[in-house]
């Protein structure tokens, strides 16, 4: 089933936020905040880079770049190496100085999680942001993304139903298959192989 989602009406939501906030530029880290805005799968750190102006951009990692920008529907890919002058937060710094908004207000993803690794900026980072940004004003904007994609579109909900039903055939299957002695990779894949069959594409 091929939906498409309205990446420009979650643009406009964000921007919207951004408004009411007076931020002029988001760096979103998180997770969840690079898939909304990309509308891809990222599980490397990246950001993303959005601008009430109306730049949107995502910086990615170099290994992965080719495959992005064939799902996101963004034009605007940019790829990082884990090298001094090109590392993620480097090219983001040079892009807001580069797009005069180093002296604005920049929302940035502060935080924590018990779930692992979320995609918040570590203190390093922000300390970084900060030496490289010193008349930028910082705004902890976590808030933005979450808001903007509380209400879910049509298009969203029929995603969501054929993800959970995928799910559910094959935590199904899973339970059918067990038998004593039977190993945990072996289950994993028993349930694999039925998200496969069923046309998953992240699992």
């Amino acid at each position: 089933m091929n939906i498409n989602i309205d990446h420009m009406k979650r643009i406009k939501r964000i921007q919207g936020k951004m408004d009411q906030m007076d931020i002029d530029v988001l760096i979103g880290t998180r997770i969840v905040s690079v898939t909304f805005v990309s509308g891809a799968f990222v599980p490397w750190r990246a950001a993303v880079l959005v601008s009430r102006d109306g730049h949107v951009e995502l910086i990615n990692f170099l290994i992965d770049q080719e495959r992005v920008k064939v799902e996101s529907w963004l034009d605007t890919v940019t790829a990082y190496a884990p090298i001094p002058g090109m590392d993620m937060l480097d090219i983001a710094i040079h892009q807001i100085k580069n797009n005069k908004w180093d002296k604005s207000r920049i929302g940035v993803e502060l935080g924590h999680s018990p779930r692992g690794n979320t995609g918040y900026l570590t203190s390093t980072e922000y300390d970084l942001l900060k030496e490289n940004l010193p008349d930028a004003t910082f705004v902890n904007a976590n808030e933005i993304v979450d808001q903007a994609g509380y209400i879910k579109d049509p298009e969203e909900i029929i995603l969501m139903k054929q993800a959970t039903a995928m799910a559910d055939s094959a935590i199904s299957l899973v339970g059918e298959s067990l038998k004593i002695g039977m190993t945990e990779a072996e289950m994993i894949g028993i349930g694999e192989m039925e998200l496969r069959r069923l046309g998953s594409e992240y699992h």
